[in-house]
């Protein structure tokens, strides 16, 4: 009886909110409303009625050991393509997110630096992010090889690589490392950053650098320049050899 009751209620839920719609839509369609004033209506409706949407519950991302990490990328070394290669260990040097990886121009790259400017981030926010001294050589060979390239990574196409494919590389790349865990590129990012903070730097160095930020953290680290974080950077890169 329990189950009939459940039913019989979800049943009378459903009807009742057909029917507030079907009336609804009868009021709206002789006032003639624009997009622009359906959306108003049902803004003020959902603020007096105080509903706010349900917040998904975030889960915390799987992380790969330092021996599957390293594993991923002896693969990724030994299938011997420089340019995705390249790729790969710049989303983990860098941190930077799939689409801004896929953004990147030849311009942004500031090799003597080992700064990249990352334009429009997540938020439209500007930022440089860093790779590791080592890593400045074989980028240095790639851009030489690459001299017509306007992105800093394309195609046989001519063409900045999609989000998807970047994603379908870095699966792929997976699968021949024997890692079950669900790899992507954002796991790279999450995967620096835990590294990073492991290794002695705060979490206001990381928001200069990682593109996480907010109004109140503005005054904290607005203070902080870029070269302070370089020292520690790379002391925490180079006792990770991939």
């Amino acid at each position: 009886m329990a189950g009939k009751k459940g039913e019989d209620f979800t049943t009378h839920r459903q009807e009742a909110k057909s029917g507030i719609i079907k009336r609804l839509t009868t009021i709206l369609r002789k006032e003639r409303y624009s997009y622009q004033e359906l959306q108003y209506v049902f803004r003020e409706v959902r603020s007096r009625l105080a509903v706010k949407p349900e917040r998904k519950p975030y889960k915390l991302p799987v992380l790969l050991s330092e021996e599957e990490l390293r594993r991923l990328y002896q693969v990724i070394g030994a299938e011997k393509d420089i340019q995705r290669e390249l790729m790969l260990k710049l989303l983990f040097y860098t941190g930077v997110r799939n689409h801004e990886l896929t953004n990147i121009r030849m311009e942004d790259v500031y090799l003597e630096e080992s700064r990249i400017f990352i334009r429009q981030g997540k938020g439209s926010k500007d930022r440089y992010v860093l790779f590791a001294e080592p890593f400045k050589l074989a980028l240095k060979a790639h851009m030489r090889s690459h001299p017509r390239n306007v992105y800093l990574f394309e195609t046989q196409q001519c063409s900045k690589y999609s989000t998807r494919r970047i994603q379908q590389i870095v699966k792929e790349y997976a699968a021949k490392a024997g890692i079950t865990k669900r790899v992507y590129p954002h796991l790279l990012r999450h995967q620096l950053f835990t590294f990073l903070i492991n290794h002695g730097l705060t979490r206001d160095e990381l928001k200069l650098i990682s593109g996480h930020s907010n109004e109140r953290n503005l005054e904290i680290y607005s203070h902080l320049s870029i070269a302070t974080v370089q020292k520690k950077y790379d002391e925490a890169m180079r006792e990770l050899d991939i």
